[in-house]
Parts: structure tokens; sequence; C-alpha cells
């Protein structure tokens, strides 16, 4: 006859507890990486320029500059490392905090050709 599977209270909490720690983390990582998704949209529809990480070239890594990075498991979520915004002069105040404190490591450049539209 075959044993059922037996285990205590403690036991499932001790699970629950330690499977809930990881699977937060990415919850949070995903937040992250959908709020930065929608600023990015929002930056394109404004006619600004992104200089994505990715683009900037292959420096060898003895030479390599400070480059914006994002960690592992948000490039995996599909999150982009940005480098620079080239703005339109009369982008608001509000929109430029908002995107430095998305990409807080992201430089903001201005360009006097381009018109904002919000």
């Amino acid at each position: 006859m075959a044993r059922r599977l037996q285990f205590r209270l403690r036991t499932l909490l001790i699970v629950v507890t330690l499977l809930a720690m990881p699977l937060g983390y990415v919850g949070w990582q995903a937040r992250i990486v959908r709020e930065r998704k929608a600023m990015m949209n929002r930056v394109y529809g404004m006619g600004c320029w992104v200089e994505l990480a990715a683009n900037v070239g292959w420096y060898p890594p003895e030479a390599k500059p400070d480059r914006a990075e994002i960690p592992w498991l948000r490039k995996c979520l599909g999150d982009e490392a940005v480098e620079a915004f080239t703005l339109p002069r009369a982008t608001s105040q509000s929109d430029v905090d908002q995107i430095k404190a998305i990409f807080p490591g992201a430089r903001i450049e201005w360009d006097s050709k381009a018109v904002a539209k919000l």
C-alpha cells in the first residue's frame, strides 16, 4: 500500500516564505520594466531621440567607459539600458523629472530643433 506524503504546517510556511522572496523580487523588477517601457513609448511619442547602450559600440574590457547597465533579470524581462535622451527644449520640467526618476543613469540632452508633441 502506498504511503501518503505528509508534512507539517511549519514546513508549508517555510516553503511558501522561501518561494515568496524570489518571486517578490521578480515581480518588483517586472514592475520597473513596465514603467520603463511605458516611459520609452511616451518619449518616442514626443519625438525624442533615445541612445541605447547597445548602440554605443563595442569596447575592449580594459577600455570600458561608463556605460548604462541593467541587471541580468531585467534584460531577460525585455528591458534595455539607456545612455541618453535628446529632448526638445519645450519639454516640461515634470516630464524631465519623471525621465530622470525612471532612468537614473541616463544623460539628458537638449535639441533646439525638435518640438515636443505632448
